[in-house]
């Protein structure tokens, strides 16, 4: 016999596939994604990620799994000399030594001149 919700509505968590979750998720899928391929509402999602342990954790599993394999190849591309990676990396893995400072200007002298300069720095002071 299936559970009722508290409006008296019978749920539809039986018909939940946990593996295709996981995998959904691990693909990369948004939560709203794998709700319609579950077919189950976008509500019901959110629901049973609270009610049930299980499927939250297939949930969380998955999405580890696509952030190891981003990290990975993001990773290997910074390791191939990609400059963007690299600086990419070193900020969010490291933003306490590494991150990037944005400086604006303006220089007025009959129009507007705006100068974007980006300096990337590696913690210690950049001073021009």
């Amino acid at each position: 016999m299936e559970k009722k919700s508290k409006g008296g509505r019978p749920t539809s968590y039986s018909k939940v596939d946990l593996r295709q979750v996981e995998l959904l998720a691990g693909l990369g899928l948004t939560e709203e994604q794998i709700a319609s391929i579950q077919g189950i509402s976008w509500t019901s999602l959110k629901t049973y990620k609270k009610q049930h342990a299980e499927f939250l954790a297939a949930i969380k599993h998955g999405k580890e799994k696509a952030e190891m394999q981003i990290t990975k190849s993001l990773f290997q591309v910074a390791c191939n000399g990609n400059l963007g990676a690299m600086i990419f990396w070193l900020c969010n893995r490291a933003p306490e030594r590494w991150h990037q400072l944005n400086k604006v200007e303006r220089n007025v002298s009959g129009e507007t001149k705006l100068e974007i300069e980006h300096v990337f720095t590696n913690g210690k002071s950049t001073s021009n």
